[in-house]
């Protein structure tokens, strides 16, 4: 199959477009003792894409080493994709993002962001990359699972968004970071910054009740209650010192 879907002929080697010179391979498609030479071709060609060269390697620095002539890939013209970075129909969609022909048609949706961020993250795509996390930015709600995917892909803006977000939500389980102390520890400074604007709203209250005490009433009548009131003032501090 080439990354429009179109089939080979069954065991066919050759490239269905002569720009299209790269065979991706999503699995391991070498001889199985228990199968057929007919059934392996025929299993070949269904895990198997036609990309070009070229754009591969003017979108991915990954893909220009790779394909350099030195190397392996290079000579045979041939990729494997581990299963661990993505599908061949997530790839399909990652590439339709990077051929001229059909870049200009695409864009990031809820239906292929996940796939085509783990292939720009893998292959270094930057561009297409950012455009992801744009769309997760303004599309998706703040969660302990986005958050883990700011992490594994190093999206510094949704991260810190999920952060600042999570932190004020009581049902949020951080279990999922109890062995990764960088996130527990922009947690704790985040709350602490939510505490001290709490404490510094409260300290304006106060200080405003007190104007408007004072041009209702006057000034105080004696000495003692100028304490009482600051004695009140130093217990409401106290107590918000004494929670953190």
């Amino acid at each position: 199959f080439d990354v429009t879907g179109r089939s080979l002929p069954t065991g066919a080697v050759w490239m269905s477009d002569p720009f299209e010179d790269v065979t991706i391979e999503f699995e391991d498609t070498r001889h199985r003792p228990e199968e057929s030479e007919s059934a392996r071709k025929r299993r070949k060609a269904e895990n198997t894409l036609a990309v070009s060269s070229h754009v591969l390697s003017l979108a991915s620095p990954v893909f220009r080493v790779m394909l350099e002539p030195a190397l392996k890939e290079g000579t045979s013209k041939c990729l494997i994709v581990s299963p661990s970075v993505g599908t061949k129909s997530g790839f399909a969609k990652f590439y339709a993002f990077l051929a001229p022909g059909s870049s200009c048609e695409m864009y990031i949706s809820n239906d292929n962001v996940d796939e085509v961020l783990a292939f720009s993250d893998h292959y270094q795509v930057r561009g297409l990359k950012k455009k992801c996390e744009n769309f997760l930015l303004t599309s998706r709600q703040a969660s302990i699972p986005l958050l883990l995917q700011a992490e594994k892909y190093g999206l510094a803006d949704l991260r810190t968004l999920c952060i600042h977000r999570l932190a004020t939500d009581p049902n949020a389980d951080w279990s999922a970071f109890q062995d990764n102390p960088k996130v527990l520890l922009e947690l704790i400074e985040v709350l602490q910054e939510s505490s001290r604007a709490l404490r510094d709203a409260n300290r304006d209250l106060m200080d405003e009740r007190d104007s408007w005490s004072w041009w209702q009433y006057g000034p105080p009548d004696s000495e003692s209650e100028q304490q009482d009131d600051a004695g009140h003032w130093e217990q409401s501090e106290g107590a918000w010192n004494s929670e953190w």
